[in-house]
This record gives structure tokens, C-alpha cells and sequence, in this order.
């Protein structure tokens, strides 16, 4: 089966000529729309495609990747409007679906680019190779940077044919694209925190330009194609000094009354566990789609600076200068709960006691749970008043599985058709070892599948307390550890084909997979502790305690379920994660944004 998918925006003056070239022998064409204001969607609709709705991003990749995990073939062609497929590429993938390859899983396509009105030859756009064809599974894309490549987990073929690409069939056309590729770059520029001084002047409005033109109109011989080739070798010197000259407009404030938020980042977020990155990405996603707000990239902007992680034990709480307000979120205090189980020295009980001094002075502090609120003000001292709860919400991109995207991951996987599925780390607090120790008490056929970067071997206790675990119970040939699922569709399919997601923690500060799992319709067991109680509600098989026991019990209550009780649970379940959207979180933090706001 060929699945062919798209990403577009207010594409309809080129995508009918693109999916002309596919309909008749592509068997799915999923097309992902940003929201288009024209007749994109209307255009696409004629040729059958499945439509998914979402928001126009500027790192389009986003919306490419999306449209890749709602594929449902096994071979998988991902295009562009404006790339047409020729003959001789259509009947080598037409080949390839029916006679599987078994020494490639994805292949780079040669591109012949369009620009003023002539096919470029020279200059470094030809073959212009892109990897677009690909065996299910088996490429994503980093959705990092707007001209990155796949990422391909085997070996990369060279198809025969090519992509014709209709990129820029007049200079209108090509400006657009300018337009959008120079604002990406200037938001890389502001990321990169790159200077601007005298140096960077001669850097990006005449060395970068000169060495640019040069490279490609004189070394990769981009006269060859005339006037054409000279134009693109000149504007794409010039792409350089656009975008630093709207870098430094970004970084000059107009005064028009919103709110502007800097987010400060830093190694320690970008690093930390728990869902911490991902609620990071989500939110200011979320933020920047409300009117109301303007997201900055330079601390001296902004009147609002909102610090999305509070890490206890490194001084990373900065002052804000006096017409600028702090907003902390804290996720949640578990070390210090549980301080036999994360250790600290001097230094870091020092820093906890600078960090918890600075969360005091905040004009206000988010909380993902009553749990946590609780704690901060225990733990931390803050006022009640200054503490809010904005709770969280599942990843967006899932939702239930059919049953073919279930059956395919069984056989990319080798997973049993019984299993119970963890996502997440391996802290202390998450209580796998009990949960190991539960397939004791289970039958046989019931295996455990534990998703997590971290579930490999390592010289630290919280691996080896699984190891040892998983030893003494004589569990080790029934416990799968799944370390690389990227693919948003993949971890759909896991939720969704399990027997019942476990979260045994003795403490959690919010717990995403558990709506996570409620988004994919699979049933939740776990303890009424912390947030559990709150994010799980009604909605969940509640063990009686924390041990291996209670929770062997719990799934045996999932087993001996009717079809019409698990049924009735997993709809209301489903209703239940329904509140809980990244829209709605958005917005309450705006109120507390609101709230803290100081006008001139």
C-alpha cells in the first residue's frame, strides 16, 4: 500500500497539479492543512485525500511529520505542492510496493528545480537529492530546521526518475518563499543569541552575501543557466542579510500595549525529565497562537520573564529588573519529599535554599496540581494567593490506533498480544520495580512493555534496582524495553493495543501519560495519590496500595472486565482527557500573565 502525504497552506493555485500526478496509483493521500484560507482543502477533497486540520507553523517540518504518522501504508512518499513525480519515478515506486526491498528502507529523489522559468542545471540544484520515499517506520523528520533532511534508521537508496520541483515559477513565488525562509533564520539567529555589533555587520550584510554569490553563481558553475542562474546565486547571498536585519528588528519593542514574554531556556530544561521539554514546546506553541501575546526572543523585551522549569538544586532563578514581573512554573518537588531517594550535597542544598528564596519574591508561581501547590507552599514557603494551578494536557498529535497500526507495531516490535504498557523514566518515585514484580501474581501470556530513553543498562541504582528486580522475580524474558519510539503514530499504537497502561508511582507531579493514554482509548491503572487522583479523576482502575499485589490485582480487574465495561470506562475516560487541552492551558496562563501585567 502507497500512502502519499502532504503538508500545505493555501496551496490551491499548485497542488492540483501535483496531486494529478499521484491519485491514480497512490491507494492513500493524507494531506495535513494549516488552516488554509483559499481552496486548498476543496481542491485536495476532489482527489480523495484524507484531511487533517491543524495550525500553519513556520517550521512547516511539524506539520510534514504529522502528516507521515497518519499514514496508514506501508511505503510512504512524502511531497511538496509544488513536486510533481515524472513517469519513470511513478513506476519505480509502483514496482517497489509490489516487490519489497530488502536492502533499503528509504531512497533520495533527484530534483529538478523550477526558478524564474527555466529548470536550474548548475549552481548546486541538481540533482538536488532529498529523501522523500521510505518504508513506514523507518524516517522521521527532526522538525529542528526548515531545510534538515530525514532521519533514516537503515540504508538509503538512489531512485531512478525524478521530482519535478515547480518551487518558484516566477520571481512573486520566489519572494514569498524568500519571505518565509529569512524570518526562519532570523528566529535561529535570536535562539543563537548572536550579537549585534560592527563584526556581525560585516558578517551577514557583506562577507556572508559575497561568499554565498560567488560559491554558487562561480564555483558550482551557475552561469551555465544565464540570467536565471544568476539570479538565484544573487538573492541567495542576500538571504543572509535579510535575515539579520530582521533579527535586529526583532529585537526593537513597539510599544502596542500586549503583554511580551521571554521564556528563558537553558541545558538543564532542555535536558530534564518528566515531560518537562515537551510541556516547554507545547505551551509556548500554545501561547504564541492567542493575540494577546507576543513571545519574545530577548530578555530586555519583555515585560513578563516565565521560567517553564524550576530545577531545586541549580541556581537558575536570574533577578528581573524593576518594570518586569517573574512567573515560576514548578512541576513538581519530589526530591524533596523523597530525600533518601535523591541525595544532595552542600552545594545543592545550598542552591535550594537561593532557588527557594528567589520562587518567594515571584509575582506568581503556575503549578501543574493541587498536589504540587500544596508542596510549594509547604516546602517553599509561598503564599497561597501566589500560586496558581493551570493543569497540562495530552500530546495533541494522539489519538486512538485502528487496528492495523496496532498489528504493524506488533510485528516491528515483536510485542506479545497481552501487554501492559509504562512510558516514561526511571526515577525512584515511579515504583517500577513493583510493577515488575506484579507479573508474578499475573498469568503467563501478560507481558510488560516499558517505553523510556532510559530503560537501558547503566551503572546507576535505579536501572540496577529493575535489573535486580527483574531477577528475583524471574521476569526477565516477560519485561520489553523500548528506548527509540519517535514516531508520534508508533506511540499512539502501543497505548492503544495494550491491555491496560500502569503508572505505579508513589508520587507525580502531574502525569501526562496518563491522559495520554486516555486520548488512545487504553484503560489507566494507578494509585489515588498526588496528582493522580486529580488527572485521573473518576476515570482509572484505582489499586488499593503501592505493592506488587495491588497492582497485579488491578489488571486481573481489567481481564475480567465485560466488553460493555471496558467500553463504558474507556468512553468516559475519553471525555474526561477531552478538558484538558493545550488551547485551554494556554489560556489560563495568559490570565495569570494578565494578572501580573503592570502598564505604563
Amino acid at each position: 500500500m502507497i500512502s502519499v502525504v502532504y503538508a500545505v497552506y493555501n496551496e490551491e493555485a499548485i497542488l492540483e497539479k501535483s496531486l494529478a500526478s499521484v491519485h491514480d496509483w497512490a491507494d492513500e493521500i493524507v494531506v495535513v492543512d494549516g488552516d488554509s484560507t483559499d481552496e486548498t482543502v476543496k481542491i485536495a477533497r476532489k482527489y480523495g485525500a484524507k484531511i487533517l486540520k491543524t495550525t500553519n507553523k513556520l517550521n512547516f517540518h511539524i506539520n510534514k511529520q504529522l502528516a507521515i504518522d497518519n499514514a496508514q501504508g506501508d511505503l510512504i512518499l512524502q511531497l511538496d505542492a509544488d513536486e510533481v513525480v515524472d513517469g519513470r519515478l511513478r513506476d519505480f515506486i509502483v514496482n517497489l510496493d509490489q516487490h519489497h526491498s530488502d536492502k533499503y528502507v528509504a531512497w533520495k529523489l533527484k530534483r529538478k528545480n523550477l526558478f524564474a522559468g527555466k529548470f536550474l542545471t548548475k549552481g548546486g540544484q541538481y540533482p538536488d537529492m532529498v529523501i522523500r520515499l521510505f518504508y513506514r517506520g523507518q524516517a522521521y523528520l527532526p522538525q529542528k530546521d526548515v531545510h534538515e533532511q530525514m532521519v533514516v534508521k537503515g540504508k538509503v537508496g538512489v531512485a531512478p526518475g525524478h521530482l519535478l520541483h515547480f518551487a518558484n515559477p516566477d520571481l512573486s513565488s520566489y519572494w514569498r518563499k524568500f519571505n518565509t525562509y529569512t524570518s526562519f533564520t532570523a528566529n535561529q539567529l535570536a535562539q543563537k543569541k548572536v550579537k549585534i555589533n560592527a563584526g556581525n555587520y560585516f558578517k551577514y550584510f557583506i562577507w556572508k552575501p559575497s561568499a554565498t554569490f560567488w560559491n554558487i553563481w562561480l564555483r558550482h558553475r551557475g552561469y551555465v543557466d544565464g540570467l536565471a542562474g544568476f539570479l538565484f546565486a544573487w538573492w541567495s547571498g542576500w538571504h543572509h542579510a535579510v535575515a539579520y536585519a530582521k533579527y535586529i528588528e526583532s529585537t526593537r519593542v513597539v510599544p502596542d500595549g500586549k503583554i511580551r514574554v521571554y521564556y528563558p531556556g537553558n541545558k538543564t530544561e532542555a535536558k530534564a525529565g518528566r515531560g518537562v521539554g515537551r510541556y516547554m514546546n507545547w505551551l509556548i506553541e500554545a501561547v504564541q497562537q492567542v493575540n494577546e501575546v507576543i513571545v519574545v526572543n530577548k530578555r530586555s523585551q519583555a515585560n513578563i520573564v516565565h521560567y517553564l522549569f524550576f530545577d531545586l538544586y541549580r541556581n537558575t532563578l536570574k533577578k528581573v529588573n524593576k518594570k518586569q514581573k517573574l512567573i515560576v512554573t514548578v512541576h513538581d518537588l519530589i526530591p524533596r519529599l523523597f530525600p533518601q531517594d535523591y541525595p544532595v550535597g552542600w552545594r545543592g542544598r545550598f542552591n535550594f535554599w537561593r532557588q527557594k528564596r528567589r520562587l518567594r519574591q515571584a509575582d506568581m508561581v503556575v503549578v501543574d496540581s493541587q498536589a504540587t501547590k500544596n508542596d510549594v507552599m509547604k516546602l517553599c514557603g509561598v503564599a497561597t494567593e501566589k500560586v496558581k494551578v493551570v493543569y497540562l494536557a495530552a500530546n495533541p498529535a494522539l489519538a486512538p490506533a485502528d487496528k492495523s497500526e496496532i498489528n504493524q507495531l506488533r510485528k516491528n516490535y515483536l510485542l506479545p498480544e497481552k501487554y501492559l504498557l509504562y512510558v516514561g523514566d526511571i526515577n525512584f518515585n515511579k515504583n517500577l520495580a513493583q510493577l515488575i514484580k506484579a507479573l508474578k501474581f499475573l498469568p503467563e501470556e501478560i507481558q510488560l512493555v516499558m517505553v523510556g530513553k532510559n530503560f537501558v543498562p547503566q551503572e546507576i541504582p535505579e536501572w540496577l534496582t529493575l535489573q535486580e528486580q527483574m531477577n528475583m522475580s524471574e521476569v526477565n524474558s516477560r519485561v520489553k524495553f523500548l528506548t527509540n519510539v519517535t514516531a508520534e503514530r508508533e506511540l499512539a499504537a502501543l497505548y492503544s493495543g495494550a491491555l491496560a497502561y500502569v503508572q505505579p508511582s508513589y508520587y507525580e507531579g502531574f502525569g501526562l501519560p496518563v491522559l495520554e493514554a486516555m486520548a488512545c482509548r487504553t484503560v489507566v491503572i494507578c494509585h489515588r495519590n498526588s496528582s493522580l487522583a486529580e488527572v485521573a479523576n473518576q476515570s482509572a482502575i484505582y489499586t488499593s496500595g503501592l505493592k506488587a499485589q495491588d497492582f497485579a490485582d488491578a489488571v486481573m480487574k481489567v481481564v475480567q472486565m465485560t466488553p460493555s465495561e471496558r467500553e463504558k470506562l474507556l468512553h468516559q475516560a475519553e471525555e474526561w482527557q477531552r478538558q484538558f487541552t493545550w488551547e485551554q492551558t494556554a489560556r489560563e496562563v495568559i490570565g495569570v500573565y494578565e494578572k501580573v501585567a503592570e502598564y505604563d
